[in-house]
């Protein structure tokens, strides 16, 4: 008798899935902005990513696993000709 052999499950993402789920990524990140800039840091979003550099760096193995939104945080510099105000 054979062996019955079961499929493996499909990924299936329903229409429009994708377009909520980088609009939450993004309101996230407007949060992590707005609490960065409460606490008197800097922070820049940036959509210049090396994807397998991140995952690399993350330990992201799994296929499903992947950078979607990037930011930047750090204390603000004064500029020298602005005698001491912030550049933010």
């Amino acid at each position: 008798m054979a062996k019955k052999v079961t499929p493996a499950p499909k990924l299936t993402i329903a229409a429009g899935t994708q377009t909520v789920f980088f609009s939450q990524a993004g309101h996230i990140g407007q949060n992590v902005m707005l609490a960065a800039t409460n606490h008197g840091l800097s922070a820049c979003p940036t959509a210049a990513l090396s994807h397998s550099a991140i995952k690399r760096l993350l330990g992201l193995d799994r296929l499903t696993d992947a950078p979607i939104y990037a930011l930047t945080i750090s204390t603000p510099q004064t500029c020298p000709s602005s005698a001491g105000q912030s550049i933010n």
